[in-house]
């Protein structure tokens, strides 16, 4: 025996159809029946009240699904023939997930158990006022019955179309991570309008297609049709910014750049509407500005083709396949087309169609600007190459120029230089000779040693001659003696010996100068004058100084000069009798640590400082035969090794040392400890240090 079910239908007010009964053909468990069209229809302000009549003829209760289409509120009422109510749901697209007959956000879903015979239906439908009657018919067509299956949840999520949404999704995020890694490398704008688009046309049919609910906000689906509008007109937002700069409309096509402003403008309508509510009037306008907005890049897109923009092929071919199926489903929301598997879905293959192209455009560009960065290279380095020979050309004849003239001025160089050489040997030669007059006026260490024998002398001039220097002379002064047999003084000649060791002004040559004239002044004072008191000879030997370097009477600017001790000594009577400018005697018995100092006075020889004041003094004093006497130039303790001197303490230390050793030996540990200390530091000044014992 088969199994029927009848409905009667009839749609007052939006269209006429067959009123006769409709026979089905066999119920099988999951198979959409039919259909159906409402057998009444009344409308007021904000409500819509449907009725629908079904005769169930199986004979047995019938569980079903009843597809509401898209309502936002609809209360369902279901009664028996005798008019007794059986259920009342209200539910709609507001109504949160969980006071759902069926949990699924993308249709609106009840479960509605029809009783053997005649089963009523009505549907209160609760609208805005200003609801167009195609939208309403819209939602209407969608209203069907389905004969339940178990598990229909899982069933409806297992479908055809769940699994093609979410397939879709994939592609569409992995093109968009895709795109987006790209653009972190390029950073060209194309990619960033590019993945902008893709993300928010992913959104939109992530919305739409009913997972932003089911996942995100069960409880408040409210939310759901706001942001479809603003997922869809940003995602048309950002495919206008991506066809303006992809096909270049500003450069290239200054109308389409234009036409794309405008549409552009529509949007900021489409937002304007949005934050004022006006949701009925969306619903074709946003149809009609994506059919206007995908006419306008098609338009702009063919006149770009036209011109053989490389660009504009692959943006029609991805183009063209989104226009279609934006045209279909734009059709299908104003109720042109009817309800299929490929009209609801056609938008989804009209994007990834789209998105195949655009990827393949996108690479396509960017191997063509390569090209053409490297072709402008190739022509800016081949200018450049030129530009740069040219140069070359020029810099070798400037070099060649140069080149002779620099040959010139070598050959000169050359010979100037060969002629200073040979003026600087010849003033090394004389300075050479000049050293060997200086060494040959100084007393040898022979003479000395004949009569001091413990005498040693450390000389170490700075340059080539020294403006240091000592002087030795061995006289017969006169003095009385005493006879005790006549009880009467007796005049004697008795050997005296005159020790000096000087510091002159400067060192090098000028100081070597000085040197000659202190030791012809000397031997005139003391050999020829016999001038025989020290502060005497220094008072001399100042004022025949300061006679020598004037000039008709007037006191030049020399102001040279010299530091000297002078010491008479009576080795007899071990007597040290001395007067000095500016230098010191260091005596050192031989149990002392430390040495007794005798300092000179304050007034150099010479010079034009205080030559009026001047004053000298003679001191004397006793010494023992193991007593060592020193007496030096500053060369000695201004000596630096690194950043220090050698300084007086240093020198105490190494005389204190070696005071009770032969002269020899003290003089080879004072010319040793020098050279140590000094190093590879230049020498500061002229050296002169001499130790003695009478």
């Amino acid at each position: 025996m088969k199994n029927w079910i009848i409905c009667l239908f009839y749609l007052s007010g939006l269209g006429a159809w067959a009123q006769t009964p409709l026979i089905l053909s066999t119920i099988t468990e999951g198979e959409t029946l039919l259909y159906p069209y409402a057998e009444s229809y009344s409308q007021q302000t904000n409500d819509s009240w449907l009725k629908y009549r079904i005769l169930n003829d199986t004979g047995q209760p019938l569980n079903v699904i009843v597809n509401l289409g898209y309502f936002e509120q609809v209360t369902l009422y279901h009664y028996d023939s005798a008019g007794k109510l059986w259920k009342q749901e209200a539910t709609g697209m507001v109504t949160p997930l969980e006071q759902r007959g069926v949990r699924v956000d993308a249709k609106i879903l009840e479960r509605v158990r029809l009783e053997k015979g005649e089963n009523i239906l009505k549907l209160h439908i609760t609208h805005h006022p200003n609801i167009h009657l195609s939208n309403l018919a819209y939602s209407l067509k969608r209203v069907s019955i389905q004969v339940e299956a178990q598990h229909y949840e899982l069933t409806y999520f297992n479908s055809h179309d769940r699994i093609f949404i979410l397939m879709f999704l994939g592609a569409v995020m992995l093109m968009f991570l895709y795109n987006t890694a790209i653009y972190i490398v390029l950073l060209d704008r194309n990619y960033l309008y590019y993945i902008s688009y893709l993300f928010f046309a992913g959104a939109y049919f992530f919305i739409n297609k009913g997972l932003y609910v089911e996942w995100i906000v069960p409880h408040a689906p409210e939310s759901k049709l706001w942001l479809s509008y603003v997922a869809l007109t940003l995602s048309v937002f950002f495919q206008i910014l991506f066809t303006k700069r992809f096909l270049e409309l500003k450069q290239k096509l200054i109308w389409g750049n234009r036409l794309m402003y405008a549409m552009l403008g529509l949007a900021g309508l489409v937002w304007v509407c949005m934050l004022l509510g006006f949701y009925s009037f969306l619903r074709n306008f946003m149809a009609m500005y994506v059919i206007g907005t995908f006419l306008s890049m098609f338009v702009v897109g063919t006149a770009m083709t036209l011109r053989k923009h490389k660009s504009a092929y692959y943006y029609m071919a991805g183009n063209l396949g989104l226009i279609v199926g934006a045209l279909i489903f734009s059709l299908l929301t104003m109720n042109y087309l009817p309800s299929r598997a490929y009209t609801e879905n056609a938008g989804l293959l009209g994007i990834l169609f789209e998105m195949s192209f655009f990827s393949l455009g996108l690479a396509s560009k960017i191997n063509e600007t390569k090209k053409e960065l490297a072709r402008r290279s190739k022509a800016l380095i081949e200018s450049k190459n030129r530009e740069l020979e040219a140069k070359v050309k020029e810099r070798t004849r400037e070099l060649q120029q140069s080149n002779e003239e620099l040959t010139q001025t070598l050959d000169t160089v050359e010979l100037q230089h060969n002629q200073i050489a040979e003026k600087n040997n010849k003033l090394v030669s004389s300075i050479n000779y000049a050293r060997r007059i200086q060494s040959a006026t100084l007393p040898t260490q022979e003479n000395i040693a004949k009569h001091l024998p413990q005498c040693f002398t450390f000389y170490q001039p700075k340059d080539i001659v020294s403006g240091d220097f000592y002087w030795f002379s061995a006289v017969e002064m006169p003095t009385q003696k005493l006879v005790q047999a006549h009880i009467q003084k007796e005049v004697v000649e008795k050997e005296i010996l005159f020790l000096v060791v000087a510091d002159c002004t400067g060192h090098g040559v000028p100081g070597a100068f000085m040197t000659i004239l202190g030791e012809t002044l000397l031997d005139q004072i003391i050999n020829r004058d016999r001038i025989y008191e020290p502060a005497k000879v220094l008072v001399e030997l100042d004022k025949r100084l300061l006679k020598i370097l004037q000039q008709d009477g007037q006191i030049t600017k020399i102001d040279d000069g010299m530091d000297i001790m002078l010491m008479r000594i009576d080795r007899a009577e071990g007597e040290i009798c001395w007067a000095s400018a500016k230098r010191s005697i260091w005596v050192f018995g031989l149990d002392d640590d430390e040495p007794t100092i005798h300092k000179g006075d304050k007034f150099s020889i010479g010079g034009n400082r205080a030559k009026d004041s001047k004053v000298y003094n003679q001191h004397r004093f006793y010494v023992n035969p193991t007593d060592t006497v020193y007496t030096f130039t500053d060369g000695v303790t201004d000596q630096f090794g690194g950043t220090q001197k050698f300084s007086p303490n240093r020198l105490k230390t190494l005389l204190n040392q070696y005071k009770d050793q032969d002269m020899s030996i003290q003089h080879n540990a004072v010319a040793q400890a020098f050279s140590d200390w000094k190093g590879d530091t230049p020498q500061t000044d002229d050296v002169l240090l001499v130790g003695l014992r009478l």
